[in-house]
């Protein structure tokens, strides 16, 4: 998308990846920081927001703790008070009729949400579906129509009303990061919804594949509350 013609709501809650600053100045086919001089090029349908050089992240960890966690770990059952209606053909397979009635609804007009690791961008149709504006977000598909990475999202804290993350986690390499960031860009009472591998064998650069105890512990440590993790008995 053109950054002169990029939805206004969007373009509201970019900030630099590497410095955290809102102020950008609008050049000819780029974006610069106003705070690092960070530059970062669009084009006519996307804009890359990918970080310039590395940087150091510090995350605090409360160790100690009891090392059982109470939780069921159930397959999902239907929420049998959604009020999506998901009857269309573009629906992906992994998008099951379960996980689906967890959707949350948005109001159509201001609620944004986050398509992280959107690949081609199969989920788009869904989260219109659902009230949201869409964004779709990847390292470097050509679908994606913001570019950057998921260890530094290039939004402001409090953004997005829903985020979507569906068997990315573990292609992540600092997973600890990842769900801090989400939790970060979520705005408060904001809901994630998303897949992670177990056991499926390696695949596409994968790092760390979660069991059910390390993928509720890598979202309670990023202040995650009213989780549920469940296994997929739809996918063998």
């Amino acid at each position: 998308m053109n950054i002169y013609l990029m939805d206004k709501k969007i373009k509201k809650i970019l900030q630099c990846p590497n410095c955290s600053s809102e102020k950008f100045i609008d050049k000819v086919n780029s974006y610069e920081c106003k705070v690092c001089k960070s530059s970062y090029k669009y084009g006519k349908d996307q804009l890359d927001l990918r970080l310039p050089k590395e940087k150091v992240v510090n995350i605090p960890f409360a160790i100690g703790g009891d090392f059982v966690i109470d939780h069921s770990f159930a397959p999902l059952e239907i929420n049998e008070y959604s009020k999506l209606n998901f009857d269309f053909k573009n629906v992906p397979a992994h998008l099951t009729k379960e996980l689906l009635s967890h959707f949350p609804k948005g109001d159509g007009v201001t609620a944004l949400a986050l398509d992280l690791g959107c690949g081609k961008g199969v989920h788009k149709d869904v989260i219109k579906t659902a009230g949201y504006t869409y964004v779709g977000f990847d390292y470097e598909s050509p679908s994606a129509d913001i570019l950057g990475d998921a260890h530094s999202l290039p939004f402001c804290d409090n953004s997005f009303d829903f985020v979507l993350s569906m068997a990315v986690l573990e292609h992540i390499k600092f997973p600890f990061i990842y769900s801090n960031e989400i939790y970060r860009v979520l705005k408060p009472n904001g809901t994630l919804i998303g897949s992670v591998a177990f056991l499926e064998g390696f695949h596409s650069h994968s790092y760390y594949h979660h069991t059910h105890y390390g993928t509720y512990n890598t979202l309670e440590s990023a202040g995650f509350n009213n989780i549920t993790v469940a296994p997929n008995p739809h996918w063998h």
